[in-house]
């Protein structure tokens, strides 16, 4: 195998994995399971089994979201602290 052959089957792998990203359904299906991936790995306790995702893809659950912070922010149970956590 040339080098040259190895250079066109690594541009035509980048280019089917641009054409997936393009379409939002693609990154529905990809990023939640590594996002839980890496929230188990971190040792969030995360019940698993109430989950949705929150896009303008199902703006029911995106609407809700956005109005439950801004309700716990207006109670002040949502807030920025000064510093960042590790």
């Amino acid at each position: 195998m040339t080098w040259l052959t190895i250079r066109f089957r690594k541009i035509c792998q980048l280019t089917e994995l641009v054409q997936c990203c393009r379409k939002s359904s693609h990154w529905l299906r990809y990023f939640p399971p590594l996002a839980m991936r890496d929230m188990t790995a971190m040792g969030c306790g995360i019940d698993w089994r109430r989950t949705f995702i929150t896009t303008d893809v199902n703006q029911y659950y995106d609407s809700f979201v956005q109005w439950q912070f801004r309700t716990l922010k207006k109670q002040g149970r949502v807030y920025r602290d000064k510093r960042r956590v590790p």
